[in-house]
């Protein structure tokens, strides 16, 4: 897996992640993006990296409306919450 790979592997895994949100952007694929927000979050928050990755996935998570009882948006919404300390 690229994500538990060195810092060689991780870059590539940044890179694809950063790819895989600009294409579902730009083809409307909001779930899609969530799920590559979340690996790109996980990744992020890895690295000490914690601004960034509750950025990037509150982003992809705060355009949705509706379907927050699915299991995409439960994972989002419960990353976002384990990321703001927040108990479950």
């Amino acid at each position: 897996m690229l994500i538990a790979g060195g810092a060689p592997a991780r870059e590539i895994a940044e890179k694809r992640f950063m790819e895989s949100l600009s294409i579902a952007g730009k083809n409307g694929a909001r779930s899609w993006e969530v799920r590559t927000a979340m690996s790109l979050a996980q990744l992020w928050r890895a690295q000490n990296r914690g601004d960034e990755a509750r950025a990037v996935l509150y982003e992809a998570y705060r355009t949705f409306d509706e379907g927050f009882d699915t299991a995409d948006l439960r994972a989002a919404r419960n990353l976002l919450e384990e990321m703001d300390g927040v108990a479950h």
